[in-house]
């Protein structure tokens, strides 16, 4: 009866360790074609391998700031399913996406000594919210006008934010402020009150998603996260109106609805708050006129574009995550899938 026993005991053992060890692969990611089946060795070290790390939903709950509440409300969906995106997700194409240092790539240490000043005067002023006076007069150089232009787009270059309220205005002789509300840049306004209502709302969504990445997950996982949560906040403006619309990431983020413009911008804008190098490239469709703009990276292996507007409208398709057309692809990938780039454009 005994020997019976431990012949049954050595045959349960047996079939559990066929059993963990058939449990150690990767699912298939949606959108690829085929896996090379593993080794006997890979297939070991998967099954001793430590389980996949679940990183857990996020949650407005606790959060007693109206403003902040308010912000987790909106966007904690989109947030949730970047997380599910990371956790049910892995792309094996994954490459090292370059870090960037934004105290190494400050547009303000390129700029002559008169622009630093105007820089510096319009800066302070344009963070609080107040006013400036640049008289071109009281510059001394040959072109004054030039001056102040390059300390504008060194502003944008440096602290890319500003420009979803604010623009240098004046006339032909002096520089004066022009700040407008969010996706009004046509038209300039007075109320101060209302510019920073929409800025502080932009911003507390947009911190909200930053402050939301999971810790420890490599900057290439991190586009993923910010693409998926593009993609879930947000639907593509089919409307007339869209050609003539100012869309930014505001738009995206807050409003929920934007053109390539919005999704680019808050793809750049959060890559750029995280430390990754990220870049906007517009140029065209094959056969057709109508511009478009999408991002680079830049990688361990060369520039990697990606369309999050393109990549957007593949998972309302598929009703999946359809990631490998449009994320992350090398150029000639790009070039194939119809995107013309213009490569000056390239900031």
């Amino acid at each position: 009866m005994r020997k019976a026993l431990r012949i049954l005991y050595g045959l349960v053992m047996i079939l559990s360790l066929l059993l963990t060890a058939s449990c150690g692969a990767e699912p298939v990611p949606a959108g690829s074609s085929s896996v090379p089946a593993a080794s006997s060795e890979s297939t070991a070290a998967e099954s001793s391998a430590p389980a996949k790390p679940v990183f857990p939903h996020v949650s407005a709950e606790g959060i007693t700031d109206p403003l902040a509440k308010w912000a987790a409300e909106r966007i904690d969906p989109a947030i949730n399913a970047g997380i599910d995106v990371l956790n049910n997700y892995t792309d094996p194409r994954e490459v090292e996406v370059f870090a960037y240092e934004p105290e190494k790539d400050r547009r303000y240490d390129a700029l002559n000594e008169a622009s630093q000043g105007a820089y510096r005067t319009m800066y302070e002023a344009v963070c609080a919210f107040g006013p400036y006076e640049i008289r071109e007069s009281d510059l001394g150089t040959e072109n004054p006008f030039g001056d102040v232009i390059d300390a504008v787009y060194a502003i944008y270059h440096d602290d890319p934010i500003r420009k979803l309220y604010w623009a240098d205005g004046g006339d032909y002789y002096s520089h004066r402020p022009r700040y407008f509300t969010a996706n009004d840049d046509l038209n300039s306004t007075d109320d101060i009150a209302a510019v920073k209502a929409d800025y502080e709302r932009f911003c507390a969504v947009f911190d909200r998603i930053l402050e939301c990445v999971p810790e420890g997950i490599s900057n290439y996982r991190k586009c993923e996260f910010f693409a998926a949560v593009i993609c879930a906040a947000c639907t593509y403006d089919n409307s007339l109106e869209s050609e003539w619309h100012p869309f930014q990431a505001y738009d995206v983020l807050v409003e929920g609805t934007a053109v390539c413009a919005g999704y680019t911008e808050a793809f750049q804008l959060l890559c750029h708050a995280a430390g990754i190098n990220c870049k906007s490239l517009q140029g065209h469709v094959l056969g057709s006129d109508e511009m478009h703009i999408w991002n680079v990276l830049e990688t361990a292996d060369g520039a990697r574009h990606t369309d999050v507007t393109w990549t957007d409208a593949e998972i309302e398709k598929q009703g999946t995550v359809f990631w490998f057309e449009y994320f992350m692809l090398e150029e000639q990938m790009m070039l194939n899938s119809g995107h013309q780039p213009e490569w000056d454009s390239l900031e």
